[in-house]
Formats: C-alpha cells, structure tokens, sequence
C-alpha cells in the first residue's frame, strides 16, 4: 500500500513540473516520465552551453539541479530534477526559476 502512494505521490509531482512548465517557461521541455523520481528536462531551446545553464540554475535561481553533461555529451542540454520532495519544496524551486526566466527565455533574446 505505501508503494503504490508514493508513486501517486511522484506521479503527482512530475505532473505538476510539466504543467509549471508549459505554462510559464515553455522553453523547459519535459520528457516522459519512465517511472523514476527524476524528471529528464530537455533545455535545448534556451542555446545556452553547460556552464551558462548552470550558472544560472546555480547563481541566479538558486535552485539544485543535475546537469545532463555529467552523464555525457548526449545530454548536455538536458537537467535531472529530483521530484522525490514536497510538493511544497518543488513549487518553491520552480517559482525560484521563474523569477529569473525573463534572462534566459529565447523568445526575449
């Protein structure tokens, strides 16, 4: 019975990241969930290399996330956020990114 709440739980979460998304920062692709607690961002419309996305992640909306070229070249316009978190904590980090989307959204570049 736990199991199966914390995967609603997760699947809850993951749904309201891509919602948050969409609706304010639609330049964050979110890919489909494959049954993990870490959701793959696909960043690629922003144009921005690695060390540009993390320094704004890190220095601008003070948010933690993992950047996809850790995992290699394949990925380096992606991030990994871990949705296995409040809900509360996850509103919070995606109203952090948006406070500071208006630096990187390509449609105001």
């Amino acid at each position: 019975e736990w199991i199966r709440q914390v995967n609603e739980y997760l699947e809850e979460n993951y749904c309201m990241l891509r919602q948050y998304f969409q609706d304010y920062m639609p330049a964050f692709e979110v890919i489909p969930s494959e049954g993990t607690y870490m959701a793959w961002v696909n960043t690629e419309k922003l144009k921005m290399n690695p060390e540009e996305l993390e320094n704004f992640f890190v220095h601008d909306a003070k948010v933690s996330v993992y950047m996809g070229s850790r995992y290699g070249t394949h990925t380096d316009s992606f991030i990994r956020i871990n949705i296995a978190t409040s809900r509360e904590y996850l509103l919070e980090a995606l109203e952090r990114i948006r406070e500071h989307y208006d630096k990187i959204d390509p449609t105001k570049k």
